[in-house]
């Protein structure tokens, strides 16, 4: 009859409408999906199709509890779906509700085990909470079903370098390249990690800057052009900076003083943040910026555009090779003057960074650039340290109530590889009744970690593995440390600043390259060269004669913090006239350059 007629129809334009939002939806065109996908709902309100792919246009717009309402609305509608329960599973991931999407992942794995992402999603999930030993297990599984997946073996070579197992993440690296050759991110993973191996040296680390900057900046140079920028001397120069660290990190914590005392009457200040989650720094930060520019959702050419608009003079990275860097918006050249500065203290390997700034202690005068930057050298510290306002009161020696020693090593974990642990683990051994307190995702889930130790005959009972603490929790550990250690050749930075500020002193391995002198940097500022030491047998000979004198680790106990006040470290105003100096110093070499 005419209403089966119609009815049929009718269903025919809402499947047709769902086909057409999907072919927008594929070209990222998300207002046209939505209006589709909402116009095939209002004529059949449970479709459950409509219903789920509207979710993944609220996904991309990061509205993420309504995806997951129409998601899981699917989900009731048509339960055998996995797609459906895959998507569920990252979009409660990307909200950050890692326990449900681990609950839902692990209903994919029983609905489809061999399904492609099954078991890395779920790694992805259990990562995020730390566990990252059994996110290794995952991946690992996935790749027993799917070697070819790229992405996965990036994955898991974050898990096993984040638990110091650095040549075996290398190697993941490098497999994961082989099949994504042309994805910068999984490149500059292996950029920043070589850092961490001791096996690797300058040349080799250079030499593999070089093959990232051929293969992805080197296209992009026909994108760079001349720059009409204001040449005329003495004008105010507008500074930008460029990271998505403005938040409660390591970055974010180390520019607080300088963004805080920068002489806006001969600076103007932008700042490109890419902050996903946006904290109290973040806004501390802010407040001090003159321009502020969320840059999350601009891809690398949208925002080098953006840079150009802003007519900004000198742009500062931040960030380097670390996550969500922005290498690909300075092979562009937005700027005239591209200066690198704190992410950590190496070359980029970009021939569009002009500079890279250092100290004169990390690359001494006589030392030559590790990439195509000019070396522009503070004169006294890399770093210029604000603790946080509410740290606590440096407490007693704990060694003098416990009777023992501990030890305590709060950096990121990829710093502690096999052959920090052999060190370590030889004061442990001459120091029978001592404890060694690490930090790392997942903490005594950890059991890598345990059987390093026990097979250098250091038994657990010594070891304390904790997860990451909030800041205030984290100064509180310091209480029970008498002597940091410093990992190599990766030495601490803005942690190492932490430990003396909380009066906890720590030895130092200096090596050639920057990375390795940063606590040379620091303990020489504080004219403390005793505790640096050239060889691995020296930093054990020096810790352990720290470690058994109770009168000297208390000396130092009740004296660093007003040492520090006492230094360059912590003069914030004269670190940041020092930085502008510099700045200004490679800004009238471009513009002499050019008259």
């Amino acid at each position: 009859d005419d209403r089966t007629y119609t009815t049929a129809m009718s269903t025919i334009a809402v499947q047709q409408a769902v086909e057409r939002a999907h072919r927008h939806l594929a070209v990222g065109q998300l207002a046209q999906a939505e209006a589709l996908y909402r116009q095939a709902l209002n004529a059949s309100p449970r479709h459950h199709e409509a219903l789920h792919y509207l979710g993944v246009v609220a996904l991309r717009v990061r509205q993420f509890e309504a995806a997951i309402g129409l998601m899981r609305q699917s989900i009731g509608e048509a339960p055998g779906i996995v797609v459906y329960r895959t998507n569920l599973g990252l979009a409660l991931a990307e909200a950050r509700r890692f326990e449900d999407a681990i609950v839902c992942q692990r209903q994919v794995i029983a609905l489809a085990p061999t399904a492609p992402g099954a078991h890395s999603n779920l790694g992805d999930s259990l990562a995020a909470l730390g566990q990252r030993e059994s996110a290794i297990e995952c991946y690992r599984k996935e790749l027993s079903l799917h070697p070819a997946s790229g992405k996965v073996w990036s994955n898991l070579g974050v898990d096993l370098g984040g638990t110091g197992r650095i040549p075996e993440a290398i190697a993941c690296y490098r497999r994961s390249i082989a099949l994504l050759p042309g994805i910068s991110a999984i490149h500059s993973k292996l950029l920043m990690l070589l850092h961490f191996d001791p096996q690797a040296d300058a040349a080799s680390i250079r030499d593999e800057h070089r093959r990232w900057a051929d293969r992805h900046a080197a296209p992009l140079s026909s994108e760079i052009r001349p720059h009409p920028n204001d040449r005329a001397p003495g004008r105010r120069l507008r500074i930008g900076y460029v990271t998505p660290d403005f938040w409660l990190h390591v970055v974010g914590r180390a520019m607080l003083p300088v963004l805080a005392n920068h002489d806006h009457g001969r600076f103007e200040v932008f700042c490109y943040s890419a902050a996903t989650f946006p904290d109290a720094m973040t806004h501390q930060l802010k407040s001090h910026a003159d321009v502020w520019r969320e840059t999350a959702d601009l891809s690398d050419a949208q925002l080098a555009e953006q840079i150009r608009q802003d007519q900004i003079d000198v742009l500062v990275d931040l960030t380097l090779h670390m996550g969500g860097s922005r290498m690909l918006t300075f092979a562009r050249k937005p700027a005239p003057v591209q200066i690198t500065y704190v992410g950590y203290a190496a070359s980029t390997g970009l021939p569009a960074m002009d500079y890279r700034i250092t100290d004169i202690h990390l690359d001494p005068p006589e030392t030559p650039s590790d990439g195509p930057e000019r070396l522009l050298r503070l004169p006294h510290c890399y770093w210029a340290y604000r603790p946080p306002t509410q740290t606590p009161d440096v407490g007693q020696l704990p060694a003098l109530r416990n009777g023992y020693v501990t030890f305590g090593s709060f950096n990121n974990f990829r710093k502690i590889n096999p052959g920090v642990i052999d060190v370590w683990a030889r004061l442990l051994r001459e120091l029978p009744g001592s404890r060694l307190t690490l930090l790392l995702r997942g903490g005594t889930a950890n059991e890598h970690v345990y059987r390093l130790f026990e097979h250098q005959g250091v038994p657990r009972e010594q070891i304390r593995l904790l997860p990451f603490q909030p800041l205030d929790a984290y100064f509180q550990l310091y209480q029970e440390v008498d002597i940091s250690l410093d990992p190599f050749p990766y030495n601490g930075g803005i942690t190492s600043l932490d430990s003396l500020w909380m009066g906890v002193p720590f030895v130092t391995l200096a090596g050639r390259r920057a990375v390795s002198r940063a606590g040379l940097s620091l303990l020489t500022n504080l004219d403390l060269p005793d505790l640096i030491a050239h060889s691995a047998d020296e930093y054990v000979q020096k810790t352990l004669d720290l470690a058994r004198d109770t009168g000297r680790m208390d000396h130092y106990r009740q004296s660093l913090r007003a040492r520090m006040l006492g230094t360059a470290l912590m003069n914030e105003q004269q670190f940041t006239r020092d930085l502008e100096a510099l700045y200004s110093e490679a800004w009238d070499r471009w513009r002499e350059d050019r008259t």
